[in-house]
């Protein structure tokens, strides 16, 4: 049995406890200080029984252990690292540190994944700040991610190659730690993606009204030609309607002077008609001496035709 002097832990009956003389409670110190001895006494013989205990029968907690149990207490840590590995805790403190660094930058990563689909969605433009930005948070991610992958292999294999049989805890420590490795991983994959999508979806934005643009000056230029073509073939138009009108202009003066030179013809022989009066008379006889040897032709025509025609139906 141990035996200590509660009082070299607690100090006597005072004003600061509250149960003082002059308080009216000093009846119940003695109580008080039985139970802490006896608390302090439980302690003390837990912790004697595992210092006797071997190492291998050290207990084991199926939830997390009291304050004075320690893991350094219950499990020489610094025994498990060989050939000059990091310890358990050390390695533990770094991955968590690690965790808390990609959680912050995840967060802010999202943050900004959800200002570049916003500002995408109002503008439909992204800056190259943006952008860049970006870039730099990704790869301080990835390589916060690659560290945090090699921590984590390495306290498995510190698990693995440790003399000491690790522990329940322990174990689920390194899973949960794996775990929260590949929920960091997914996370930032998913966020990675959507963002790449916006910037896709931005690009292609770009490109499609660079071409509207580049089709509308094209356009333009091109409505222009048509312009000054439509102009030259009307001038070439007028040209030729011009000298079409000039053509109809010089046959109607010509078809005039042709008049003209008819009509002087026939005033000239009305005169010559006039001045010479026996011409009248000689071509009056011309006339009906052509009609008298028609019709002598045409009766002579007849009758040997009709001669002809009795012969052979006879």
């Amino acid at each position: 049995m141990i035996s200590f002097n509660p009082s070299e832990l607690w100090p006597g009956p005072g004003p600061a406890l509250g149960c003082g003389a002059s308080s009216g409670y000093g009846w119940a110190w003695p109580f008080v200080a039985q139970a802490r001895a006896h608390a302090h006494h439980t302690l003390k013989r837990r912790e004697l029984i595992d210092q006797q205990r071997p190492q291998h029968q050290q207990p084991t907690f199926a939830s997390t252990p009291p304050s004075h149990y320690s893991y350094s207490r219950r499990f020489p840590i610094s025994q498990m690292s060989s050939n000059g590995e990091v310890s358990w805790d050390t390695l533990r403190r770094q991955i968590r540190t690690l965790e808390h660094t990609l959680e912050s930058d995840i967060t802010g990563y999202a943050k900004l994944c959800t200002s570049v689909s916003t500002a995408y969605s109002s503008n439909g433009k992204l800056s190259e700040r943006t952008i860049s930005e970006s870039r730099d948070v990704e790869e301080r991610i990835e390589d916060n991610l690659k560290q945090l992958s090699l921590q984590v292999d390495q306290i498995f294999r510190l698990l693995q190659t440790s003399s000491v049989a690790p522990t329940g805890s322990m174990t689920h420590a390194c899973n949960r730690h794996r775990e929260v490795l590949h929920e960091y991983e997914r996370d930032f994959k998913r966020t990675r993606t959507s963002l790449r999508e916006c910037e896709q979806r931005a690009s292609l934005l770009s490109s499609v009204r660079s071409e509207i643009s580049s089709f509308k000056s094209s356009q333009l230029a091109s409505e222009e030609d048509r312009h000054l073509n439509d102009r030259n073939s009307i001038n070439s138009s007028h040209r030729l309607a011009d000298d079409v009108l000039g053509q109809a202009y010089e046959t109607r003066y010509q078809f005039s002077n042709q008049r003209r030179t008819l009509f002087n013809s026939n005033s000239r022989m009305s005169n010559v008609i006039a001045t010479v009066p026996g011409v009248n008379s000689l071509i009056s006889m011309i006339n009906s001496r052509r009609r008298r040897d028609t019709l002598i032709l045409a009766s002579i025509a007849g009758g040997c035709t009709f001669m002809l025609l009795l012969l052979t139906f006879r």
